[in-house]
């Protein structure tokens, strides 16, 4: 698949942001130099010219409430980055391709492809010149498109990014509303905006130890073996099998999340065969928004969100029942409090450079876990044309990370897009079909 063409344009806010430099707070800074990217898919026809307009349009109303979004980092003297509201704009691109729907049927399954539907993007450009959101429509042959977005980490998690997407979605239905019914065009969007919410104390004063991060990368082989990706779908019924099977008289009830990272984390683990005493972790993003006291206001827009950590031998994991993974995943997440978030807060700021902190995390032998299955993408993202019919992201190879997305199936239905060195995918899916 090729692009047949396309064109690029900026979108600037519809009105002036209130300027000014956003300072980010720790947890910002420790997020992944990357963008965030997701591709939706729409079976709906959208007419060629009107969804590019209303795009544009609906997108500059939402760049005044998301403001941010339109500016610029700027590093700062230790390294640290900072958010310019300067209004410089988002870039917007449409593209055309010579294919159908049909190349992705039946099920939308992972491909290299995929990276095209989102929008162009230069790795090598310098960080301060380059737009912290990006947007794409690709038309297709059959009629119907896919946008795909990237949003900077470092300006947003996945909750925020969420709720930017829907607000940007009520903004353009509310825009064919007006033109067709001369409404008030009004969309009641709570957007908060102060990250010093989540400043550290001065001077800081960690009171927990904080092994779900260091300083460091382990080192790694210079030659990597071959990756790939493959989407596990699990039914209501299925992740209710395995809700019982983690369940006893005598050990705590465990919540989907906690059965899905266990079960997943054994057969990634048993897939690897790795040495029985060798250390595996597993780590998660842990949304503080309402586990703070007192809690973040509705809207926080901005990263939230803590790591989740927890570790044991290979051989354990791998011998013992899923119950025993479960409620190593439950304990790590409660140990995410107010009181552990708050002295992550000052463990991070107590560093010497908080650029250096990463999760700790060592490709091929760790797991880590993201869920964006809760996140209305199915719901609440209709842009005009009907809400998505696929939602996927457009990562391919990579090893031992698990993405959860909601799935096409409906309520209840989960997929997992799971990354593994090639050699392992086939073992990962027996031990998938045993469990």
């Amino acid at each position: 698949m090729e692009v047949k063409r396309s064109t690029h344009s900026v979108v600037y806010p519809a009105s002036p942001s209130p300027g000014g430099v956003i300072e980010l707070s720790g947890i910002d800074q420790i997020a992944q130099r990357v963008y965030t990217s997701i591709l939706f898919f729409y079976a709906g026809h959208a007419p060629v010219q009107e969804a590019s307009q209303l795009l544009n349009g609906s997108l500059s109303q939402a760049l005044s409430l998301y403001y941010p979004l339109a500016g610029r980092f700027r590093e700062k003297m230790n390294g640290e980055l900072e958010i310019v509201c300067n209004d410089e704009g988002a870039s917007f691109f449409e593209a055309w391709v010579e294919c159908g729907f049909d190349r992705f049927l039946p099920g939308f399954e992972c491909s290299p492809e995929f990276n095209i539907l989102g929008p162009p993007l230069d790795a090598s450009a310098d960080i301060t010149s380059v737009p912290l959101l990006l947007a794409q429509i690709t038309h297709f042959e059959c009629g119907h498109v896919c946008l795909g977005v990237r949003l900077h980490h470092q300006v947003c998690d996945g909750f925020s990014a969420s709720q930017f997407l829907s607000s940007w979605a009520r903004l353009a239905r509310r825009s064919i509303e007006m033109a067709s019914d001369d409404g008030d065009s009004k969309v009641d969007v709570k957007v908060h905006h102060d990250r010093s919410l989540l400043r550290a104390n001065n001077p800081p004063s960690p009171t927990d130890e904080h092994p779900e991060y260091q300083t460091h990368k382990r080192e790694l082989p210079t030659s990597r073996p071959p990756c790939v990706s493959k989407i596990f779908s699990f039914t209501p019924s299925s992740i209710d099998d395995l809700r019982r099977k983690a369940s006893s008289d005598v050990g705590p009830n465990h919540s989907r999340y906690e059965v899905l990272a266990a079960h997943l984390w054994r057969c990634i683990i048993r897939a690897r065969e790795l040495d029985t005493e060798q250390e595996v972790r597993f780590g998660m993003p842990v949304d503080g928004r309402k586990r703070l006291d007192p809690p973040l206001p509705e809207g926080y827009f901005g990263n939230a969100i803590f790591y989740g950590y927890a570790s044991c031998k290979a051989g354990e994991l791998a011998e013992n029942s899923l119950s025993f993974a479960a409620d190593l995943v439950k304990t790590a997440i409660a140990k995410v409090d107010n009181a552990h978030m708050r002295s992550a807060l000052d463990w991070i700021a107590s560093q010497e450079t908080i650029k250096s902190i990463v999760p700790a995390y060592t490709p091929f032998i760790d797991f880590a876990m993201t869920s964006w299955w809760r996140f209305p993408f199915y719901e609440q993202l209709d842009f005009g044309w009907g809400n998505p019919s696929h939602v996927r992201i457009p990562l391919f190879a990579f090893d031992g990370i698990v993405g959860l997305l909601p799935s096409a199936a409906g309520s209840g239905h989960v997929d997992a897009l799971v990354g593994l060195q090639a050699s392992q995918m086939p073992k990962f899916e027996e031990y998938m079909r045993k469990a």
